[in-house]
């Protein structure tokens, strides 16, 4: 894989920092450990995917009908509730000016 070559920047940091103190083998320990658990975290999402493809199939077709009615209901909602409670959680006053209000 081309993407395995690609050195991390942490690890290339940590590679760094431990031959600067003179630690290589700790460095490479940390190296190995950050591949492993890089391997895993990689490798546990599509088998996670494929082992409960059929369970994630029969969820959607039983909830057809609830996603449908949930979809129109959220298709005739304006706008701009869901902009102002967006833009109050950052930044406050932006959604009165948005709706007119100030």
């Amino acid at each position: 894989m081309a993407a395995g070559l690609v050195p991390c920047p942490l690890t290339t940091f940590i590679m760094t920092y431990a031959a600067s103190r003179e630690e290589i083998a700790f460095g490479i320990v940390f190296a190995a450990a950050f591949a492993a658990g890089t391997i895993v975290t990689v490798a546990a999402f599509p088998i996670a995917a494929i082992l409960f493809r059929t369970r994630l199939l029969r969820l959607i077709e039983r909830t057809s009908g609830v996603r449908h009615r949930l979809g129109r209901a959220v298709e005739v909602l304006p706008p701009a509730p869901s902009c102002c409670w967006a833009s109050s959680q950052s930044s406050g006053g932006a959604c009165d000016a948005a709706v007119g209000y100030g």
